[in-house]
């Protein structure tokens, strides 16, 4: 069946932000005097917010340091930056009829992203780790977004750049794509995505 529609991650796939991930995880938990490294904070990336806080904290309730974490983000867009070539592409995708739909575990400020980066106008939907209780690999947030643009998983293709990205799609019945440019680099291979990518304009030949 043909495919028809692309939903894809945020954070390391369309949107470089690990700069500004590792920077809000440091600075909130430096605030609070919590012990950490850099390399646990990249540990979690891909978890939802509450989860990873929960790890790096030791800590049930984590409601303060999501909202201070939140805050630094927001006040600090500029640290998240488009990775080459997403615009044109996503410009192209529209010009071929292509569905895009966004599913991130991002939370409130996904659709500010977006926006300071001028890309929101291409999504036909987005879903964001606000809109489901089950964060991906569970596939609850591509079926809403699948709903939304009114398609079958058999159409659609999940694009991420780590192990629950592909997981998600594999869950949702949609096939795969991983990109190498992301947080798990080449090691996205060992996802077994059904295609995978070193730049995002390499997706177009998949919907041609």
């Amino acid at each position: 069946m043909k495919i028809e529609a692309l939903l894809s991650d945020v954070d390391g796939t369309l949107l470089n932000t690990h700069g500004l991930i590792v920077a809000a995880f440091d600075i909130v938990l430096s605030n609070h005097h919590i012990p950490h490294t850099i390399a646990g904070i990249e540990a979690t990336i891909g978890k939802s917010l509450m989860e990873s806080y929960q790890i790096l904290t030791s800590r049930a309730d984590v409601a303060d340091f999501m909202k201070e974490h939140g805050n630094f983000q927001e006040g600090n867009l500029q640290l998240a930056t488009l990775f080459p070539g997403v615009s044109d592409t996503l410009k192209e995708l529209k010009t071929m009829g292509i569905k895009i739909a966004v599913v991130s575990t991002r939370t409130r400020n996904c659709r500010l992203m977006l926006d300071n980066a001028g890309i929101s106008n291409y999504f036909d939907a987005i879903v964001t780790g606000d809109d489901v209780m089950n964060h991906k690999p569970d596939p609850e947030a591509l079926f809403l977004a699948m709903e939304e643009l009114s398609i079958k998983p058999q159409q659609a293709i999940m694009m991420g750049d780590i192990a629950v990205d592909i997981k998600a799609g594999r869950n949702a019945g949609t096939r795969t794509i991983g990109v190498t440019y992301g947080s798990l680099g080449k090691n996205i291979r060992d996802c077994n995505p059904d295609y995978i990518i070193d730049f995002i304009e390499d997706i177009l030949p998949i919907f041609r």
